[in-house]
């Protein structure tokens, strides 16, 4: 007698096999996709730190000195500042040769890369335009600039 075989159900076997095959697919993506999620965020976090550091690093080549009787700024960086403020302390002698104080802003305005300024007492007015005594002498105290990042 002649036995019948029976059929593989190739349908069957080739719908297992496309399952198993994509959810291996499906584990690999999950996997490629974890770590450059992973990637990202630590180049962003590097990103971070370097800029970080830009910032400090510009505001380390900025700085001010009294220099005789006068306050020097200088802006040794590669890019311009803007200086919102520098408050200097301003003593002088009156007539009545009493010592006089006044606390002032002595400067806004934008310092080019790689140069410096002087400010004499001579050169500055305050209250309405006046000059101050020639007596008059800086005491630089507060320096507040934004870098070209606009960081202040």
């Amino acid at each position: 007698m002649w036995r019948r075989i029976k059929a593989v159900d190739w349908i069957k076997w080739a719908t297992v096999a496309a399952t198993l095959v994509a959810g291996f697919g499906l584990i690999a993506t999950a996997i490629s996709t974890y770590y450059g999620a992973l990637v990202a965020k630590l180049q962003l976090e590097q990103s971070r730190q370097d800029s970080e550091k830009e910032v400090a690093d510009q505001a380390s080549r900025f700085a001010f000195w009294k220099e005789g009787d006068g306050v020097v700024m200088a802006n040794r960086s590669l890019y311009p500042a803007d200086v919102i403020r520098v408050f200097a302390s301003n003593m002088w002698t009156d007539s009545n040769g009493n010592l006089a104080h006044t606390y002032m802003d002595l400067f806004t305005g934008t310092i080019p890369p790689c140069t410096s300024m002087t400010f004499k007492p001579s050169g500055v007015r305050w209250n309405e335009g006046k000059r101050l005594p020639e007596t008059s002498s800086f005491f630089p105290e507060v320096l507040v600039i934004d870098d070209h990042l606009g960081v202040t």
